[in-house]
């Protein structure tokens, strides 16, 4: 397994270990969550406080954290965003992907259109929350605006950290307002499923389609 895919997925895991279950608004979950707004997302400690009082979605800080953590661990000279928002990683692999930026770097991918690859540990997949963005052409087009606030999407991505009896099982933040690790079966050649919007009876996202993979590559 490649150096930083073994990094990125113990990270998570090791998260997953620490946050124990916990519940957000638990008191020891509070220097865990000071910790991924500060080295994830760049926040100054005052910043990352008033976050986390307002409940601010942790998740793309959470991820951060991770690979920021992977990176020095697996010693890449990868460039990785902090990034309070998805949208700015994802959008960074995919331009690196549109490019052909040199190596090592993360590349944004297809989730499931063509183009799309098996899924690997260490990639990092996800989901929109909004049905104003639904697939990976979707996201091209986000990352290839001009301006970082048209860039902008709600979305939720998870750290593959295995692969097994095809399912791959993977590590987010901010999932039911803790760290979690939870399954998602593969299609029959290793790739992310196919699937459409599915909704809570009071209109909330209950499932959305992969729009994106991203994955480093040295």
């Amino acid at each position: 397994m490649p150096a930083f895919a073994e990094a990125v997925a113990a990270a998570a895991q090791a998260e997953f270990a620490r946050f124990a279950g916990r519940d957000e608004t638990d008191p020891d979950a509070i220097p865990l969550l000071r910790e991924y707004w500060m080295a994830g997302a760049g926040l100054s400690a005052a910043s990352a406080n008033r976050m986390i009082a307002d409940r601010e979605p942790w998740s793309a800080a959470f991820i951060s954290f991770v690979v920021l953590k992977a990176l020095t661990e697996s010693k890449s000279r990868a460039v990785f965003p902090q990034s309070a928002g998805h949208w700015q990683y994802v959008g960074a692999a995919i331009r690196n992907d549109f490019n052909g930026a040199p190596r090592p770097a993360f590349f944004g991918i297809p989730g499931t259109s063509d183009g799309s690859e098996p899924v690997q540990v260490g990639d990092i997949v996800g989901t929109p929350r909004t049905t104003a963005l639904d697939d990976y052409e979707d996201a091209l087009r986000k990352a290839r605006k001009v301006k970082p606030d048209d860039q902008s999407y709600f979305s939720h991505f998870d750290v593959v950290v295995g692969i097994e009896a095809g399912k791959a099982q993977v590590i987010g933040g901010n999932v039911s307002q803790s760290v979690a690790r939870r399954p998602i079966r593969l299609a029959s050649d290793g790739r992310l499923p196919v699937r459409g919007f599915t909704f809570e009876e009071d209109g909330d996202i209950a499932q959305a389609p992969f729009i994106a993979l991203v994955r480093h590559l040295a």
